[in-house]
Parts: C-alpha cells; sequence; structure tokens
C-alpha cells in the first residue's frame, strides 16, 4: 500500500498551537510525540522545505530529520526539536 503524502504550496498552513516537540536523533526508531499537532508541523514542514513527509502525526526520525533541516536553514540551533525558536522561525517564514 502506498502511503498518501501532502504537499503545499501557496500560503503558511496553520502551525502548532505549541512549540516542543521532544526527539532524541539517537534512539531514533523511537516516536516521542504523536498527534494532531504534529500532523500540522509535518504539514508545514512539507509546505516550507518540500520534504514529502508522511503526515501521520508521529514524530519519528524522518520529522526529525525535517526539524533539523529547518534549523540549520533558519539559522537556529540545531537539536532535532521543534521547539520555542522553531515555532518563532515558522510563524514568520516565508517561501
Amino acid at each position: 500500500i502506498e502511503e498518501k503524502k501532502e504537499t503545499y504550496s501557496g500560503k503558511l498552513p496553520s502551525l502548532p498551537l505549541r512549540g516542543y516537540f521532544k526527539f532524541n536523533p539517537k534512539t531514533p526508531n523511537k516516536i516521542y510525540d504523536v498527534g494532531a499537532n504534529v500532523k500540522l508541523l509535518q504539514k508545514f514542514l512539507n509546505w516550507a522545505l518540500d520534504t514529502n513527509l508522511v503526515v501521520d502525526g508521529y514524530y519519528g526520525i524522518n520529522t526529525g530529520k525535517a526539524v533539523c533541516k529547518f534549523e540549520k536553514v533558519c539559522g537556529i540551533t540545531v537539536d532535532y526539536e521543534f521547539g520555542k525558536n522553531c515555532l518563532a522561525k515558522a510563524k514568520s517564514y516565508t517561501k
């Protein structure tokens, strides 16, 4: 079964309400956060960076890597976690 991947163009998609998603790249097979806010984050990353993430609501290795890429693009500390600095950068991000 092929997984549905969502991509976005145009205006900024809705962002997660909170700005903290925990992730540890040393244990990449562990899922740290799940739910609707993670889906919003995945949709945002697909829109912002064309990451082609599966929007499944699970913050695993692929979402962590995409957050890392976003942190590098924005020039903020790379920690694989979508924290308050990432959320602030996301709110002002333009394509």
